[in-house]
Formats: C-alpha cells, sequence, structure tokens
C-alpha cells in the first residue's frame, strides 16, 4: 500500500462509519467501544504493518513485530507512514 491516498482512505473510512453508525445509533455505546478497541488495536497496527511491509520500511512482519509496533510503532514510523514525500536522512 504505497499509495498514500489509499492508505488515508483505509484508515478513515472504517473509524468514519463506527463513529456515523453511532451517532444514528445503528449501534449501541457498548458495540461503539468494542468496534473503537479493535479498529485502534487489531485493525489499525495490521493496516500500518502492511503499509510499512510494502514501503520496505520492515522486511517481515511477525508477532515481535506487531506487538513491539502497538507501543512504539506510530511515533517511531510517522514520517514512513503518514508523509507522503521522502524524507532526507
Amino acid at each position: 500500500m504505497k499509495n498514500t491516498l489509499l492508505y488515508y482512505l483505509t484508515i478513515i473510512l472504517p473509524l468514519a462509519t463506527i463513529a456515523l453508525a453511532a451517532k444514528y445509533h445503528f449501534i449501541s455505546s457498548g458495540e461503539f467501544v468494542l468496534l473503537f478497541f479493535i479498529y485502534v488495536f487489531i485493525y489499525r497496527p495490521i493496516v500500518d504493518l502492511a503499509r510499512l511491509n510494502a514501503k520496505g520500511v520492515i522486511k517481515s512482519v511477525n508477532f515481535r513485530a506487531f506487538r513491539n509496533y502497538l507501543f512504539f510503532g506510530p511515533v517511531h514510523y510517522f514520517k514512513e507512514l503518514y508523509l507522503p514525500w521522502k524524507t532526507a536522512e
């Protein structure tokens, strides 16, 4: 998933769908909390690791990388995940 627009759509649309479903009372508050936790702790790390793997930042995805990513990944890989241009190092 190297395309930045596709990545942003992939991370925003599910969250917007959950929020709108809660706003219009299609789901209860308990279901909202459950879906939100699934989004934050399962869906987003998988999508982010897939993007990092596609961009070649990480070479393999295993449980240890997934576990470490949950706590430190978004901060450590911020430039690679969210900025569409390559940064000079």
